[in-house]
């Protein structure tokens, strides 16, 4: 699910489902915004399907709002504990971009 944005004559291709909660609820854009999108591009590229996508964009819309309620690793696909935990940091992350520096060391 994507859509195309003009802004001022430029073409901006958005990612529905790459799109952090804070976006949505128009709480600003910061750092977490884009460890959120990072976490759903991690996901995607190891699972194969993003982690809130859905086929009508309001659910995607919804589940991305209360991802807490919605993210989850399918059971019969192996990935790494230390992947796992990579993508929930990020995802998770909202205050203290230093979360994620243990790994990132």
């Amino acid at each position: 699910m994507s859509c195309t944005v003009i802004i001022d004559k430029l073409v901006v291709y958005i990612v529905l489902r790459q799109i952090a909660p804070e976006v949505f609820l128009m709480r600003g854009y910061g750092k977490e915004c884009d460890w959120w999108s990072l976490g759903a591009v991690f996901f995607e590229c190891l699972i194969g399907h993003a982690p809130f996508c859905s086929e009508e964009p309001g659910d995607t819309y919804n589940k991305i709002v209360d991802w807490p309620t919605w993210l989850g690793f399918p059971e019969d696909l192996h990935i790494s504990l230390e992947a796992e935990d990579l993508i929930r940091r990020s995802v998770e992350m909202r205050t203290d971009c230093h979360v994620l520096s243990p790994l990132i060391e």
